[in-house]
């Protein structure tokens, strides 16, 4: 009788454990309004996100507040901080930006030089901080709807009167349970502030919405009337193992100018046998 009563408490404390430490697993897919096709999928546990598209596999670990960005086609990865990420990408642009000047005329390369420089001043001079326009504001729209098996509550996002996203959320649902909401938020925001992307995430009703229900349907509205539609295709609870917000073990660390010139020094070697 002692040994079924363990055994029964050993399963509990199993089941307990497996529920405790269960993750999210979410599929999209993103059409633009030419047609063309993308999929992400986003895992999610423990304060951790990893995005993963067809080409690439991003990971944040609140945590610490570190990025790591896998290139599984080369075998290579990148891991620091925002701070990290943002010189990096710009030293990488650099990096580019140089070599295609170095392959104009030499009666051109002074003018794009010129050009360059004075961009980026304008860059290193900008004001990096974080950034959230005065006029940007939240509204709950009548666009209520059923996104397949979902109800869902609609909202738009405006800057002044012009519409920049539309979303539909599915509450009852919440993935980002298993994340620090003021964690992921800052870590966004510190990520590429040169871009001033990712001003959504910035308002507060948007991050309540965050900590409601999830985004199961978005348009995003750009400039030349681009509009990019982005789905949930299948959703789940599911235990994730540590090791899947690591790169792989045989994976070298790069810098971000190194992987970005990975490919070129591959096709070289490629085209000379």
């Amino acid at each position: 009788m002692n040994g079924i009563r363990i055994w029964m408490t050993l399963l509990m404390l199993l089941q307990f454990a497996w529920s405790s430490f269960a993750g999210w697993v979410i599929s999209e897919e993103s059409v633009d309004n030419y047609g063309n096709k993308s999929f992400q999928t986003t895992f999610i546990q423990q304060n951790r996100i990893r995005y993963e598209s067809s080409t690439s596999v991003t990971i944040l670990d609140l945590n610490d507040s570190t990025i790591t960005i896998v290139f599984p086609t080369l075998m290579v990865y990148w891991k620091g901080n925002p701070d990290e990420l943002n010189e990096e990408m710009f030293m990488a642009f650099e990096v580019q930006v140089q070599s295609l000047i170095a392959g104009l005329p030499q009666s051109e390369q002074p003018a794009f030089q010129q050009m360059y420089d004075s961009i980026k001043i304008k860059l290193q001079r900008s004001d990096t901080g974080y950034w959230v326009p005065p006029s940007l504001h939240l509204k709950k729209t009548a666009e209520n709807l059923d996104v397949g098996i979902y109800h869902t509550t609609a909202y738009a996002l405006y800057r002044d009167s012009i519409i920049k996203k539309e979303f539909w959320v599915a509450s009852g649902l919440n993935p980002y349970e298993e994340v620090d909401i003021q964690r992921f938020i800052s870590l966004n925001n510190r990520i590429n502030p040169y871009s001033r992307r990712g001003i959504a995430i910035q308002a507060e009703e948007y991050l309540s919405l965050l900590n409601s229900g999830i985004i199961v349907k978005s348009r995003v509205y750009g400039g030349a009337d681009e509009v990019l539609e982005t789905s949930v295709v299948d959703y789940g609870k599911v235990n994730i193992p540590d090791d899947f917000f690591l790169p792989p073990a045989n994976y070298r660390k790069v810098s971000l100018a190194e992987a970005f010139t990975l490919p070129m020094i591959d096709s070289e070697l490629f085209n000379s046998e």
